[in-house]
């Protein structure tokens, strides 16, 4: 039984210690897309990442990294890069012309 608790213990360390976690203690907002206010001629929009993860895993034999986002997903392609990825629709009038406006990044 001792053995089986080592074992489990160590595979529970080398998982925690095979990544990094990133965390921001100034991000603008929640994690993802946040509305910040909805008009008839405009709409503001914050996307957040407070935090994301690095996790090490061999693939073939090399060692490759993936970046784990809380809230996201990978959608991607087999043999594409493991990004994740996340999106959101906004109602546009038919007949109108929308604008991009990126305010502030960081």
């Amino acid at each position: 039984m001792k053995k089986i608790f080592l074992l489990v213990s160590f595979i529970c360390i080398a998982i925690v210690a095979s990544s990094q976690t990133f965390s921001y203690a100034d991000a603008w907002g929640k994690a993802g897309f946040n509305l910040q206010h909805s008009k008839s001629t405009s709409v503001e929009v914050i996307y957040s990442v407070p935090s994301f993860t690095l996790e090490n895993f061999p693939v073939d034999g090399h060692p490759l990294e993936a970046i784990n986002l809380p809230g996201a997903f990978l959608f991607n392609d087999e043999g594409m890069p493991n990004l994740p990825g996340q999106g959101r629709y906004i109602a546009i009038p038919q007949g109108a012309v929308p604008h991009l406006n990126i305010i502030s990044q960081r």
